[in-house]
């Protein structure tokens, strides 16, 4: 089947063509929106996207009234340079095709969900609005505090006792729940969506919904905000707070040091900053971002919450401190995706405010793909093809599989892509600005956008590979099986070029409900002995594409960012999954975090022991969304000692960087 009906029109027979944009958004266009979206959103009205300007906010913004093309969120000022917004079909199309006159929009991505092939489940029924919580017209809340803590997550506990301030109210300041679910709360000022809730409503929660014997109702506290992820005893959420800003940091309450000394469990110890002398604001990720696990439309919720946090910061906020526990594998992974060159340019923008300049520190988790065998790079130079590799489709799995091929911009002409079914169907050699799909109904298809007129050569032109969901209720389903990719130039080149595929996650979130199964890739000759003993890297010359380094999380690419990945609290040791970049580094990534902290006890004991939604209740958890948070609460604390605090060495800097964050 070929696109040409489906696709851009002017395309020519065979091939449509392709026009440098996101290549989600053919595939979108192709197979009618039946991978993306959630139940109610309107698609054939206005698309969210991320976008990156060739001016500013402000122009774009009157371009967009002219053509009546969409709308920005007030959030972003007119002199920003990288912003979301919500975007017509029609001026997407426009756009393509070089219809927009002097188009101020660089780039963009689209940021729709990707559902699973299963029937919508209607939202819950609307909760009684407190008058005490629905409060007055939202006006944005100011901290009081030099230093500000920033948590982009899911399932925010706020009664909690560990987050209770001296007076009895909560730390938070304010809580900005990014859904569509009903709830007390209106969105925040110039966000357009979502519910916020603010301190003050907060305490009074805290403050009337009493227990006969005095204490804090948190169940009632919960329901009566109708806060998603807190059903349970565990959230994502809780246990980043609990990390982050809970009354004493990791290192002192485990026993596993090097020395198997006991914990330390001194009340009121006093030397740790980022405990009760920082106001928190956290912003509550959609359900739909938490199911979906590809991170689909994590930049634009990203983006979005670091915003909001700047706007949380009050005239004595001289830091900002954003822990987000989250990650993709789309983007370059070469520091130049539009989310992270976004966040750069946050951090710019804040620091060159002449009103009040602010730093802004975000710190990324490192990533937990390192074992998952979902990274592959080739090293290409002469004519022809290389070998094929597998790509394994299990079956049984609800969420279409996703799979990036990255291609510098300066080779993007001369290479090809072919998929080919386990029934050997076979999609066709693809160039750039072409597209081809398997099936009346496409339920897989190569995307390969051409490159941008104005490229830079160290950039990435992405290439996607879509398969439609194995199972479930999806009403076209791609056979499971052992899928090849190929590829191939066409002409020789005069240097050597580095050729990367990254598989999008696949897996089920904490608070999500289990859908969908892990696509990797496979190879007789990626080690076949590797289970049997404890590999950590690469070997030193790869007999396979398929790669552990270069699984860095792909939010967490640029050097500009806080990269934190995992070790073993015992050893000191990184964690079996604890990703790391590329060696060496292709275009401007990094090569490994920039810190570690534990995610393990121990080689016979995983994870950490942290609170759980309810005072008093301790869960276990694992995985370097937990590193993150302990070296935020590192970072706040060495800001308030103006100080740099002295890190204990890694083991293996080579993987893990320099420096271990709570290991005494």
């Amino acid at each position: 089947m070929d696109w040409a009906d489906v696709s851009f029109p002017g395309a020519g027979a065979g091939h449509p063509d392709v026009p440098a944009v996101d290549p989600c958004l053919v595939w979108a266009l192709a197979t009618g929106w039946r991978d993306f979206g959630s139940p109610g959103a309107g698609h054939e009205a206005l698309v969210p996207v991320v976008a990156e300007l060739a001016g500013t906010v402000g122009h774009w913004r009157n371009e967009l009234s002219q053509h009546a093309g969409g709308t920005v969120p007030a959030l972003y000022p007119d002199a920003a340079s990288h912003c979301t917004a919500h975007l017509s079909l029609n001026y997407l199309l426009r756009w393509a095709r070089g219809q927009v006159a002097a188009s101020l929009l660089a780039r963009m991505e689209l940021q729709m969900p990707v559902v699973p092939g299963r029937h919508p489940v209607p939202p819950p029924p609307p909760q009684p609005v407190d008058a005490a919580v629905q409060g007055p017209a939202p006006v944005p809340p100011q901290s009081d505090t030099p230093v500000l803590l920033g948590v982009v997550d899911h399932g925010c506990p706020f009664a909690h006792q560990g987050l209770r301030a001296a007076g009895g109210g909560t730390r938070l300041l304010a809580v900005w729940d990014q859904g569509i679910a009903p709830g007390p709360g209106r969105p925040p000022v110039g966000s357009g969506y979502g519910r916020e809730l603010q301190r003050a409503a907060l305490t009074t929660l805290l403050a009337t919904l009493r227990l006969p014997n005095g204490q804090v109702d948190e169940d009632a506290c919960y329901r009566a905000t109708a806060l998603p992820g807190l059903g349970t005893r565990l959230s994502h959420g809780a246990a980043v707070l609990d990390l982050a800003a809970g009354p004493l940091p990791y290192w002192r309450r485990s026993s596993s040091t090097a020395d198997a000394s006991p914990p330390l469990w001194q009340a009121g110890w006093g030397g740790d900053a980022a405990h009760g002398n920082t106001d928190i604001v956290f912003v509550q990720l959609p359900q739909s971002a938490v199911q979906d696990s590809s991170s689909a439309s994590l930049p634009r919720h990203l983006l979005d919450g670091l915003r909001y946090i700047l706007c949380c910061a009050g005239p004595a906020t001289r830091h900002v401190v954003v822990n987000a526990s989250d990650g993709t594998s789309r983007g370059g992974h070469d520091g130049q995706s539009i989310i992270e060159r976004a966040m750069v340019a946050l951090r710019q923008e804040a620091a060159q405010n002449l009103a009040a300049p602010r730093n802004l520190h975000i710190v990324l988790p490192a990533g937990n793909a390192h074992e998952e065998a979902r990274h592959a790079q080739w090293l290409m130079q002469a004519l022809g093809p290389v070998a094929p590799l597998t790509l394994w489709l299990p079956p049984g799995s609800e969420a279409p599989a996703w799979c990036f091929v990255q291609v510098p911009h300066g080779a993007a002409e001369a290479l090809q892509v072919q998929l080919v079914a386990p029934d050997g169907q076979a999609s066709g050699w693809v160039g750039a600005g072409q597209a081809r799909g398997l099936g009346a109904v496409p339920v897989a298809g190569v995307v390969f956008p051409s490159a941008p007129a104005m490229a830079d050569e160290q950039g990435c032109t992405p290439v996607l590979l879509a398969l439609a969901a194995t199972g479930g209720y999806a009403p076209q389903k791609a056979p499971a099986g052992a899928w090849r990719l190929e590829l191939r130039l066409q002409r020789p080149l005069d240097s050597a070029i580095e050729v990367h595929a990254y598989i999008c996650r696949n897996q089920t979130n904490l608070g999500a409900c289990a859908r969908a199964q892990q696509a990797r890739f496979a190879d007789p000759a990626y080690d076949p002995q590797r289970w049997r003993r404890a590999q950590r890297d690469d070997p030193a010359e790869p007999l396979s594409p398929i790669r552990m380094r270069g699984s860095l999380n792909g939010l967490a690419t640029s050097p500009w960012l806080t990269v934190v990945g995992g070790v073993r609290m015992r050893d000191g040791l990184p964690t079996r999954y604890t990703a790391t970049g590329a060696d060496p580094p292709p275009g401007a990534a990094r090569d490994r975090p920039d810190v570690s902290a534990p995610t393990d006890e121990s080689a016979a004991l995983d994870g950490l022991h942290v609170a759980g939604t309810r005072s008093g209740s301790v869960v276990r958890v694992h995985g370097t969304s937990f590193a993150a948070p302990q070296a935020a609460r590192a970072l706040i604390n060495a800001i308030a000692a103006r100080a740099p605090q002295p890190l204990p060495p890694s083991v293996e800097p080579r993987r893990n960087g320099p420096g271990i964050v709570g290991r005494h």
